[in-house]
Order: structure tokens, then sequence, then C-alpha cells
């Protein structure tokens, strides 16, 4: 074979090796920014806002905290089949403020205050989760969990990396996390609290070295959640504070309850808003549906 030939054929097999190189990149699993957006009924969240109309005697609130951990997402086909999202794996660091960690594994915190008007939460903020999932032209629905699945959810939460780290969404015993943290002032109570969390727990949370540590929870309160008419493309996920209070005199003044931690099985707050997270209070999941969240 003479030279220009060899030289030929060298030519056209590098223009079909680029060429394959090109279709596995058309064929690799896009990127899905999924949004979250707070609310407060039809308002946007804002921690300068006041919001009326709350609860049975349409009081008014001013928030405090706004944060809750998603997991296990997925996309949703029209045919029915779940296509699970992998989450980006943010690299841990100091701080979140040092644009660390948000996702890791298949967890992800979501943040909606940023620490200014009423807030006293956290400076920074994260109001979407970020993956990839196969690609396809039908997505109709999204699926998710709320909450830190039990593998993540009695690290020692000071030692750990971030998100896990994260000030302010960790129990002070048994250890643990605050699945939801939703905390306001109304117009008697300077602070009225939603903290979810795995309850009826016994054993030992994680030593010292972050290792697993021996917690059992008989109730886990992790609340499964599934949207229809969902476009990742184009729609977000609105997050309703206001469903919180849909079945509670807020300001009441035969109430002394401010708090709703998630344990006992009393407390006239809780019902209704584990009842807005589909869940049942005091006892094991039962199937009930949820208004938390809505697709825009």
């Amino acid at each position: 074979m003479r030279h220009d030939e060899l030289l030929g054929c060298a030519i056209t097999t590098a223009l079909c090796i680029a060429a394959v190189g090109c279709g596995a990149a058309d064929d690799a699993a896009p990127t899905y920014r999924i949004e979250f957006q707070g609310m407060v009924g039809d308002q946007p969240f804002s921690c300068d806002g006041e919001y009326g109309d709350i609860g049975l005697d349409k009081t008014k609130i001013k928030p405090l905290d706004f944060r809750f951990w998603v997991h296990d997402l997925a996309l949703v086909r029209a045919n029915g089949e779940a296509v699970p999202l992998s989450l980006k794996q943010d690299q841990p660091t100091s701080t979140i403020r040092d644009d660390g960690a948000w996702q890791k594994d298949n967890v992800a915190l979501l943040d909606m205050e940023n620490a200014t008007g009423s807030c006293t939460g956290s400076p920074e903020t994260r109001t979407h989760v970020i993956g990839t999932a196969a690609r396809h032209d039908d997505y109709t629905g999204l699926r998710f969990k709320v909450g830190v699945p039990r593998v993540h959810n009695n690290v020692n939460a000071p030692l750990a990396e971030y998100p896990f780290g994260a000030p302010g969404m960790a129990w002070q015993w048994k250890g643990g996390y605050r699945f939801v943290r939703v905390d306001v002032s109304a117009m008697t109570k300077p602070k009225y609290y939603f903290h979810l969390g795995s309850t009826a727990c016994e054993g030992e949370p994680a030593d010292s070295t972050g290792e697993q540590g021996g917690i059992n929870c008989a109730v886990e309160n992790v609340a499964p959640i599934a949207l229809e008419g969902f476009n990742p493309e184009t729609d977000k996920v609105r997050v309703d504070i206001a469903t919180l209070y849909t079945g509670i005199d807020v300001d009441s003044p035969n109430d002394r309850n401010y708090a709703c931690m998630s344990g006992g099985t009393t407390n006239t707050m809780c019902p209704s808003m584990f009842g807005a997270l589909g869940l049942t209070y005091g006892t094991a999941f039962q199937p009930a549906r949820q208004s938390f969240f809505r697709v825009r």
C-alpha cells in the first residue's frame, strides 16, 4: 500500500473514532436541575414578608427558618416508569459557604431562607437539586422522599461531612436530623415551630468517629411524595408552608402549644402539620394526600 493510501486510511479511522465519540456524548445522560420554590399560600416565600390568612383563625405569620431534606429522587415517564435521578456529588468543605456540599450520595439539603429580614436560619440558600437521568422525552412526573435515609440519619452531625454537618438541622437527642424545619412567629406567639423527624428511637447515636450508631426508630416519618404533571424542563416544585397550619388555630389563647417536634401523640399542632406531608402523627406511616408540595 502506498504512503498516501496509508495516510488516507489513518485519517478515515480517526474520523470514525471521532464520530463514535460524538455519538457517545450525544447519548450521555442529560443533566436535570429540579427547582423548588418556597411559597406561603399563593405568595412567594421571602424573609422580608408578613403573611396573612394563615390557619383556622386567619392570623399573620413571619418566617424564621425554612429548610428540608429530600432523597431518592426520580423522574416519572408517561408509562409510570420511575427513572432515578443520580445526584451530582458535591465535594465536602468546612462550610457550605465555601461552595461546598448540598448533595451527597442520594440526599440533598434545600434551604429557602437567607437569614435576612425576620429569618434566623443560615445565610446560604439552595433552591434546586441537580443530577443526571436517562434521556427520555416523555417525563410527566417527579417522585422523591422527604427526610434523611436511615443509613445517614444517625451519624455524629457535628463531625459529619456536608451537607450532614449543616448547623441547626440535627436533633440534640438520640442523633438524627430534622427532616423539615419550618419556624415562624405568629401574632401572639413569637416562636412557632415545626420540626419533622424520626421518633420512638432507641439505642445510642454514632460515636465520635462518625461511624453508624445503633439507633433504631420505630416511626421513621419519611414522607414519600409523588407529583403528576411535572416537566423537568419547564416546571418548578412549589413548597407551601401555609398548608402546615390549615387545621390549626395558630393564635388561639386556649392552645399553649407552640411547637410540633414530632414526638408524643397528644400535641394538637402535629396532626395538621403531619397531614400536610401525607403522614400520620405518632404512628407508623399510613398513606394520605399531601399538600405541602405541588407543581407550578
